[in-house]
């Protein structure tokens, strides 16, 4: 059921909408050359999309049919905008790129040392550069100036950290996640929804319902006929025109809505959230949106990212399910799925079943190279209300147990929790 919003809980959710704006409008800038060219286009941008998000959802939620064309069309412009921006951002790259083995080593190791938010303790990154780049010269052939970066990495043994070539085709998009053959036998039935989402109810003397979210991103599936390049965002080049955050963000919303206004129409005994093959995706606004749907606003992580530190809080959502939840997590769990965890660490009525997380709850930066070479970079540091940093070690599940006992285990919880639920309702 949709809780109230209690009138001493306003101020509290003012300060927690008031913080988020000022996150997402002041976004951490980077004094480079993509961080200047990011400040004069894509972040107005980005400011311009989530400005016209929002009258275009209410024409959506009053007249279906003309809001969804608006959506559409806006989609579409966004996605030509920004290959126009990619184009300029490569002639701008490619302008100042250089395949000299010394300048793209200095580039890397600079990188690393100031971007990686895990190199203290991790690694003596003066030594690396003892021993690769200072053997470096203008003799050095690309093979072996790939060979010293692959084994620097290696150095720091962090499977986050990641070189490609670009010149590599990777045309590989979001899929969604084919249910479990077990899972499956448990459903009575079962839908996909918005491309990432599996609803369905529990084959169960009591009514629960089921719902699998694969990944946080990828649930609008649309495509320009051509292909982009890469401007430094998250996307590999050679990917094909994907849909803004702003608006799947959207299609996510719609989505929730749908199911959480199902959940709270037909009184479900209880909701299995399943995240074992969530792979994450997108960015932290996408977790902090859906663990609105389950949560009221609250203090959601910490993101620290070099001298800067960053709370996130979880916004009002007009729906949100309160019933009892179970969420499966696993060693698949990584990324903005991780942060959705720890977003709803202090929910009530709720227990984590399974295994621990990937541990890779920070953000990859893709540094490009002179030579046009990609490194992913995490250069962030998450913290949970707790405190404790996940990076690396994951996230424990409340109750650890084999993949093949948490559906009972699940469905054990959701049971006793309704019932404890109900005879307090009856003593009250």
């Amino acid at each position: 059921m949709t809780m109230g919003r209690p009138a001493s809980h306003k101020k509290e959710t003012l300060k927690y909408t008031v913080s988020n704006l000022i996150i997402f409008l002041f976004p951490p800038f980077r004094a480079t050359r993509s961080g200047f060219l990011n400040l004069c286009f894509l972040y107005p941008l980005q400011w311009w999309e989530s400005v016209i998000i929002q009258p275009t959802s209410q024409l959506r939620r009053h007249m279906p049919l003309l809001g969804g064309i608006c959506v559409i069309c806006l989609t579409l412009g966004s996605m030509l905008l920004r290959s126009a921006w990619q184009w300029f951002h490569d002639v701008v790259s490619g302008t100042f790129s250089s395949t000299d083995a010394k300048t793209n080593f200095e580039a890397f190791w600079s990188g690393i040392y100031h971007d990686y938010a895990f190199l203290e303790g991790n690694a003596n990154w003066s030594l690396v550069h003892r021993l690769f780049g200072d053997k470096i010269d203008a003799s050095t052939t690309e093979h072996d100036l790939w060979t010293a970066l692959v084994d620097s990495i290696a150095l720091l043994d962090d499977p986050c950290v990641t070189i490609s070539n670009v010149s590599i085709p990777n045309n590989t998009r979001v899929q969604s996640q084919v249910l479990d053959g077990w899972v499956l036998e448990q459903l009575d039935n079962h839908n996909v929804i918005a491309n990432q989402f599996t609803w369905g109810l529990v084959h169960h003397s009591t009514p629960i319902g089921y719902l699998s979210l694969s990944s946080l991103e990828g649930f609008v599936e649309l495509q320009l006929p051509f292909e982009l390049r890469s401007c430094g965002t998250r996307r590999k080049p050679g990917t094909k025109g994907l849909v803004p955050e702003m608006y799947d963000l959207e299609a996510m919303r719609w989505a929730m809505e749908a199911v959480v206004s199902h959940l709270n129409t037909t009184q479900l005994h209880g909701l299995i959230l399943d995240l074992r093959h969530s792979t994450g995706g997108g960015s932290y606004i996408v977790s902090l949106v859906l663990a609105s749907f389950f949560t009221a606003p609250c203090f959601a992580f910490i993101m620290e990212e070099r001298l800067q530190k960053r709370q996130f809080y979880v916004p009002a959502s007009r729906l949100r399910y309160d019933g009892p939840l179970a969420i499966l997590q696993g060693p698949d769990t990584s990324r903005t799925s991780e942060l959705l965890l720890l977003a709803l660490m202090r929910r009530p009525k709720t227990c984590r079943l399974g295994a621990k997380t990937a541990g890779r709850l920070s953000d990859v930066r893709e540094m490009s190279l002179p030579n046009g070479w990609v490194v992913d970079v995490p250069y962030q540091r998450c913290y949970g209300e707790d405190g404790k940093q996940y990076q690396k070690t994951g996230i424990p599940p409340q109750k650890a147990l084999p993949e093949t006992q948490c559906w009972a285990a699940a469905l054990d919880y959701l049971e006793r929790e309704w019932r404890n639920t109900n005879n307090e309702a009856a003593a009250s």
